[in-house]
């Protein structure tokens, strides 16, 4: 295929829109040594329009090697980072934009710099039949204590920022306030908090450190609190004297991580590991995820993650793996 030939043809296919007719053309002229910015540029809109924007990305990126700064190829690039879901490689794209295509292009995409969701979720669990009477409904004969929910509500507020070229942070703040039911056996004696007020606090953060290549670097970390009464019995002299009192509690838990991903045109990989502290428990968690995507696109996906979870502090530490599946 001599390059008049190539160059000829597949400008008359792009010209009739005659994609898939394009794509094989391209290819052959490509691999007959016509490599060229007109060429992947219509080999790469080919693809763009039949929605492969694993492939549309990699031709684009191409044309930009032959003619550096080019604005039509910037913005095709960046929607084929943004159409396939790879939000960070394509916010790497807009810095090289120039100032009035890039407002154009953050105004049309509806990329946001800044956002933040607020919600609140309020819950009556309904279980006056199961609280109303304690002597018939907690029978266990093992000490201990049974919660019974009565109603809570959840709010919480998720931020995100890109702060950067390069990077962005995720942070959320939770705040749960619980109603509960706290029904108290000591093994001789039972006794009820009608009333227990459970707050909860969590902030999460996660910085990302991405490059235009795909690669996202993220340490996380998440703070826990939450404040609570509970019920005892006291006994005085030879037992057969008692009283119950109720004192504050308070529980706090720590996890920090890091995430690795490496996004690309058919397949993410991703690798995390996080140590945390809740509830005095110590916990190492590891996870491995692949997400296949054979169209180029997120249209249609699947993939799959494992786990492992390890307990340093216990009695008898064990690694267990988990697996997961998506489709």
């Amino acid at each position: 295929m001599s390059f008049r030939y190539a160059d000829s043809l597949t400008y008359r296919l792009y010209d009739q829109k005659n994609w898939n007719e394009l794509i094989n053309k391209g290819k052959e002229a490509i691999s007959s040594g016509h490599d060229y910015y007109y060429m992947r540029m219509r080999v790469g809109i080919a693809y763009y329009e039949r929605h492969n924007y694993a492939q549309s990305a990699k031709h684009f990126a191409r044309a930009l090697e032959f003619n550096a700064g080019d604005q039509t190829a910037l913005e095709y690039l960046f929607y084929s980072y943004y159409l396939s879901g790879r939000y960070f490689q394509a916010w790497t794209i807009l810095s090289e934009t120039a100032l009035q295509e890039r407002e154009r292009i953050l105004k049309e995409s509806r990329i946001k710099k800044n956002s933040i969701t607020i919600e609140s979720f309020y819950l009556n669990a309904a279980t006056e039949d199961i609280t109303s009477d304690p002597g018939l409904n907690f029978t266990n004969n093992e000490g201990g204590s049974q919660v019974v929910t009565k109603s809570f509500i959840n709010n919480a507020a998720y931020l995100s920022h890109l702060i950067g070229k390069t990077s962005s942070y995720y942070h959320s703040f939770t705040n749960l306030i619980k109603h509960n039911h706290l029904h108290y056996f000591d093994g001789m004696l039972r006794t009820d908090l009608e009333e227990q007020k459970v707050i909860q606090n969590q902030y999460y953060g996660r910085f990302n450190f991405f490059t235009r290549s795909g690669w996202i670097f993220s340490p996380s970390f998440h703070i826990l609190t939450a404040g609570y009464p509970l019920i005892a019995i006291s006994y005085s002299g030879s037992g057969t004297n008692y009283s119950t009192y109720t004192y504050d509690a308070r529980t706090n838990g720590f996890a920090g991580g890091l995430g690795i991903t490496k996004t690309g045109g058919y397949a993410s990989f991703s690798g995390e590991a996080v140590y945390s502290r809740l509830n005095k428990i110590e916990q190492i968690q590891g996870t491995l995820s692949l997400v296949l995507y054979p169209a180029g696109n997120r249209n249609f996906y699947l993939g799959g993650n494992i786990t492992t979870l390890y307990n340093p502090g216990s009695d008898s530490p064990e690694i267990r793996p988990v697996t997961g599946f998506i489709a």
